[in-house]
């Protein structure tokens, strides 16, 4: 896990952009976890380009991030919602805590 921690911040790093950034894994949102992954980083950039980091991949949360084309889509390892077929679980937790970050 440490290791997976330390590739995403060494990924941000190569970037070459300053952030602010919150680890975040499955165990602290339990069945709200709404990605595939175990577990990440959370990262505002200072351009306020919302990102979650797992292994070396970083993904794109808001517009911000999508808009800039330096990111992969979170569609990638978003979970599907098995309350709603053919709905994804709601990033909303995971994005707004990315917000709290750029403040």
């Amino acid at each position: 896990m440490k290791k997976l921690l330390l590739a995403a911040l060494l990924s941000l790093t190569l970037i070459g952009c300053e952030s602010t950034t919150a680890t975040i894994e499955r165990s602290q949102y339990g069945d709200n976890w709404p990605f595939t992954v175990e577990a990440g980083v959370l990262s505002c950039t200072e351009r306020e380009e919302v990102v979650f980091a797992s292994g070396r991949t970083i993904y794109a949360l808001n517009g911000a991030a999508i808009n800039s084309g330096k990111y992969v889509k979170i569609e990638e390892i978003w979970a599907d919602n098995p309350a709603i077929p053919g709905t994804k679980k709601s990033i909303r937790d995971i994005l707004n805590k990315g917000l709290e970050l750029c403040k």
